[in-house]
């Protein structure tokens, strides 16, 4: 058996993590082989990887309030200690004040072995001043918080080394803020009531020579409030609120009559090295922390991969380490060990190809055949086939494959297995079909009961020109069907007939028509069909005919292309236009200045009249004008037929002469040509003369207008005399021809 041995230590490419630079993991460089003959793997062994670390960092152990003293032994081999104390907050009967304890922090040099004495400093919740040197409260005022502090050589508190200075006590007084000194520092915090101390003082902080003074109870600087070593002051008997100093190296004074207590001092041993202290900033108990530098050894686990000395597979295998210490830092690194398989499986007595006939009535055979034996050096080596002996093989080529993989290589081998089929297929079951169309539909949807088709094989395929369920048209369709299975065809057909057995609905036949002589005018009916359709006008005028008075029958017929017909007709009735007649001779000649009339009634009566100077049935001659005047008469009857006649009215300037304010006669036209007319209520004899007052013509007037006839007479003027009863009246007249 081949071995493998890694022992060369360098730095990994796998390096995956290094957290802190003071902590480093090497591992071995990566490995690759070749799997040994007829095994699956090999052996490989590689050396455990190595560390290096220089981590040192702080150990702390931390201490809280517990009512009672605590010790701390120093551990081996540590000589210098890091020693942090924070005193509690004062007391307060309210809950917004700042009477924050102090902090204090050194290195002091040890022994490793020896006792150190710890007191963590309570906030107090009563009048009772907090563990480790508060000063007590008064009435509800609260105590000063305490002291902590750490000892070293005994347990007296000449034997402190590092203090941190405690809250004195403060609260709410009649709407006014009590605030307590801080702790801790050089000097405790001052206590007083707002506004300030210079207006309200209350206890003095604690020094480091002293405890705090000016302490009140009933007067400033009472002794009995003042704080002392170790502890703070407290008011007694004062009649008013009281609150405790804080404790600290040297206490706060404590403070009646609703004053703060001033705040104990800090203090560190002065040979310890980088001191610091800071006031008022620890809220609620107080608390210590001892620490110290160490170094932490580091331990190297195997997170992944196989262990030096097994049997790596064929792969790639990632061996993972990891060293850490107890400071949480941990660093890393991985290699691989890639075994590579160099055998292919062998694939023996493969079987030859195969030629059969289908089995009868299947499209297919049973085929069987020895399987190949296939060998390789991994045992996990996949071997597949896409057929076994045995298998159904339908008509055709099938080409058997056998493979076997082992991961790395992979070995093929196959043979053709021929299935031939012999069997046609078989049609059955076919007969024409004759239906009328559908209604609506020039044609049917037609549907018959499928030919029965059997073969052998299940995937004959059969066409047919039309599908059972389609929609054939009006007349005589040929569907053809074939079957195939692929190497025999067989084929048949059928006949479809559709009649059209619908006729024709004509629609929008017009109606009974009734009108007047004129130009008659009508639609042409439509007609729809399940096929197409043709509208013809068998009888009657066309549309646009002029039609006299008459009755008239218009027929139309719809034919559809299967000789399928329906008709339609409707009655022209022309009723005759009326006869109307106009006689205006009564009122023929008018002067221009005539007064307004009533027309002569038209025949048939009810008519309307239409012309210059017609209103209704008024007639003004001054709105209508000199000349001949046309008097159009129309009338319609009950039918809506209507005629119209016209007839004149000669409307003249009628010049004459006036008698007495009288108009005597009047002439007209004047200017004249051929003819004047005469119109006068009076009877007598007109006479013309000329210029030299020579009658030329005289003529009796018997009548309302009477025409004079004018055609011997020359261009000129002329004297028109009217000779009456009552005496003579006289008239100019100029005729122009």
């Amino acid at each position: 058996m081949k071995k493998i041995l890694l022992t060369a230590f360098l730095a990994s490419a796998f390096l995956t993590k290094i957290s802190g630079q003071c902590l480093t993991i090497n591992c071995p460089s990566n490995v690759t082989g070749n799997n040994d003959p007829g095994i699956c793997g090999t052996v490989v062994t590689y050396l455990t990887p190595t560390y290096n670390s220089t981590c040192a960092a702080a150990i702390p152990t931390t201490f809280t309030y517990t009512g009672a003293m605590q010790t701390y032994v120093v551990p081996a081999g540590i000589t210098t200690i890091t020693i942090e104390t924070w005193g509690a907050q004062g007391g307060s009967n309210w809950g917004n004040n700042v009477n924050f304890g102090g902090y204090s922090k050194a290195d002091f040099p040890v022994t490793p072995g020896e006792t150190l004495y710890i007191y963590v400093g309570q906030q107090p919740t009563t009048i009772t001043g907090g563990f480790n040197g508060g000063g007590n409260g008064e009435g509800a005022g609260k105590g000063g918080g305490g002291a902590s502090d750490v000892r070293q050589g005994g347990n007296a508190l000449t034997d402190r080394i590092i203090v941190g200075g405690a809250g004195g006590g403060a609260g709410y007084w009649s709407s006014l803020h009590v605030v307590g000194g801080v702790g801790g520092g050089l000097i405790g915090g001052d206590g007083y009531r707002d506004p300030s101390y210079g207006s309200n003082p209350g206890g003095r902080g604690g020094t480091q020579t002293g405890g705090g003074a000016d302490g009140t109870c009933i007067s400033l600087n009472n002794p009995i409030c003042a704080g002392g070593l170790g502890y703070g002051g407290a008011p007694s008997s004062c009649g008013c609120e009281g609150y405790g100093g804080g404790g600290g190296y040297y206490g706060g004074a404590g403070s009646g009559n609703c004053r703060g207590g001033g705040g104990g001092s800090g203090y560190i041993l002065p040979t310890a090295s980088n001191p610091t202290m800071t006031s008022g900033i620890r809220v609620g108990n107080g608390q210590v922390v001892i620490s110290y530098n160490g170094p932490a050894p580091a331990t190297i686990t195997q997170t992944t991969g196989l262990a030096s000395g097994s049997t790596f597979p064929i792969g790639i295998t990632t061996n993972s380490f990891t060293a850490s210490d107890a400071f949480g830092n941990s660093a890393t690194c991985s290699f691989l060990v890639t075994i590579a398989d160099n055998e292919a499986p062998v694939i023996a007595a493969m079987p030859s190809s195969v030629s059969v006939g289908n089995d009868a009535g299947q499209c297919g055979a049973i085929v069987t055949w020895t399987a190949p034996t296939i060998t390789d050096n991994c045992l996990g080596a996949i071997i597949t086939q896409s057929n076994n002996s045995g298998d159904f093989f339908p008509t055709g080529s099938t080409t058997v494959t056998y493979s076997a993989t082992d991961g790395t290589y992979t070995t093929t081998a196959s043979f053709t297995i021929t299935v031939t089929d012999t069997e046609a297929p078989i049609i059955s079951g076919i007969a024409p079909v004759s239906v009328n169309n559908d209604p609506g539909q020039c044609g049917a949807i037609v549907t018959w009961t499928a030919p029965t088709v059997t073969d052998n094989c299940s995937g004959v395929v059969f066409t047919q020109s039309n599908n059972s369920g389609d929609f054939f048209p009006i007349g005589n369709t040929l569907v053809s069907i074939n079957a195939t299975d692929g190497v025999n065809t067989a084929a048949s057909s059928f006949l479809v007939t559709v009649t059209d057995n619908e006729s024709p609905v004509i629609s929008a036949c017009p109606n009974d028509i009734t009108s007047c002589p004129g130009v008659v005018t009508f639609s042409d009916p439509t007609a729809t069909d399940n096929c197409s359709v043709t509208v013809a006008q068998m009888v009657g005028p066309t549309s646009g005919s002029s039609l006299t008075a008459g009755n008239y029958t218009v027929s139309y017929t719809a034919t559809d292309g299967s000789g399928n017909t329906n008709q339609c007709s409707f009655m022209i009735t022309i009723n005759p236009n009326p006869t109307v007649v106009l006689n205006l001779s009564s009122v023929a000649f008018k002067c221009v200045d005539d007064a307004t009339f009533t027309l002569p009634t038209g025949t048939p009566s009810g008519g309307t009249y239409a012309g210059n100077g017609v209103s209704g049935t008024m007639f003004d001659p001054g709105t209508a004008g000199v000349g001949m005047q046309a008097i159009t008469y129309v009338y319609v009857d009950a039918n809506g037929c209507s005629s119209s006649t016209t007839d004149t009215i000669n409307v003249s300037l009628c010049t004459g002469l006036n008698e007495n304010g009288v108009q005597v006669f009047s002439m007209y036209p004047n200017p004249a040509s051929g003819f004047i007319i005469i119109a006068s209520a009076q009877t007598g004899t007109m006479e013309i003369l000329d210029v030299n007052g020579k009658v030329i013509k005289s003529e009796k007037i018997t009548t309302n207008k009477q025409e004079i006839d004018l055609s011997g007479f020359a261009n000129g003027t002329y004297v028109v005399r009217f000779i009456y009863e009552k005496g003579t009246s006289m008239g100019q007249l100029l005729i122009q021809k």
